[in-house]
Order: C-alpha cells, then sequence, then structure tokens
C-alpha cells in the first residue's frame, strides 16, 4: 500500500493526507477527513491508536515452508511446499480444510509432481477442472512447476488455482 499527500515532515505533521492507493492502483479518498482500513475480522485485523497516530495490522495465518524429498505427502494449509527429488512426488489434496486456505506446490528441480484426488475433489486450473474424483489428477509436465491453490465454497472438495502457476500441467 502507499499513500499520497503530504503526511510528515520531520517527524511533524505537515498537512492532511489526501489519499491511500493500494497494491492495486486502486485509490481511497477520504470521507468527512477520514479514511478507514478494516481487517476481514477472520483472519486479518487492524488497530488503530489515535494518541500516537499508528495502525498496527496483523494475522492470525501461520505461514510456513516445509522442504520435502518425500516420495508422497498430503497438503497442509498455509505451508509453501518445496519439493526438491529426482523421482514423482505424489501430492494428496486434504480431505478437510476451510474455504480461502491456500497452498503452495513449488517444484525446485524436482521431475515431476502428481495431485492425486479423493473421491469427491476437483481441482480448477485457468478455463480446465480435472475429473471428479480419485480418475482426476493435475501432474507438472518437466521440471520447476508451481501451483497455488484455494479451497473455493465447498470444503476439502474443491480447489482453484489462484495467481502463482508456471511450466506446463497435465489437467485429467
Amino acid at each position: 500500500m502507499s499513500q499520497s499527500g503530504s503526511y510528515s515532515q520531520n517527524g511533524g505533521g505537515g498537512g492532511p493526507l489526501k489519499t491511500l492507493e493500494g497494491n492495486d492502483g486502486g485509490k481511497v479518498f477520504p470521507s468527512a477527513g477520514n479514511i478507514r482500513v478494516l481487517g476481514d475480522g477472520a483472519g486479518f485485523n487492524v488497530v488503530g491508536n489515535s494518541s500516537t497516530n499508528t495502525l498496527t495490522v496483523s494475522t492470525n495465518i501461520v505461514w510456513g515452508v516445509q522442504r520435502t524429498t518425500s516420495p508422497s505427502i498430503t497438503l497442509s494449509p498455509f505451508i509453501k511446499y518445496i519439493l526438491g527429488t529426482t523421482t514423482q512426488i505424489i501430492i494428496s489434496l486434504p480431505t478437510s480444510s476451510s474455504p480461502g486456505d491456500m497452498f503452495w506446490i513449488v517444484g525446485a528441480g524436482v521431475i515431476t509432481w502428481k495431485i492425486q484426488q479423493t473421491s469427491s475433489q476437483a481441482v480448477t486450473v485457468g478455463l480446465l477442472t480435472t475429473t471428479t474424483g480419485s480418475s482426476g489428477s493435475v501432474t507438472s509436465v518437466g521440471r520447476n512447476c508451481c501451483l497455488q491453490l484455494v479451497t473455493a465454497i465447498t470444503p476439502g472438495q474443491t480447489f482453484i488455482s489462484t495467481g502463482m502457476v508456471r511450466g506446463n500441467l497435465s489437467i485429467v
């Protein structure tokens, strides 16, 4: 997030804040001299302190990185899996996840990886959706393929690719 307008001069106030600009370039202008910054109430929180003119932004989401050479793994939410092996890794989707849970698969030199679904699961990548159930899968084709997934509305069943997709993927 960036801001425009004079907001500080050597530690002192320099005039009113005119706008706040988000990462996407969208601008927010004050209403009655105020700009509100709100959290989502679920895991992202914003607390204002009027005596110090500060905002404290926090999250209760735990992020992690797991490097693995295991031949098979089950994804856990908010973990970035960095796969490093010379043989294919079989990836299982969680059977229980909440809408908005995110998962990252990073093929760091790995030959290939394959997401193997259970009976009611499906994965959508772009305009393509896997066959629902255990016959559906997403497989990387070649080295260094990456994928970011989010659990959609149906917990543990529907996963959608958002943002990061790198390399060639086979969608069955």
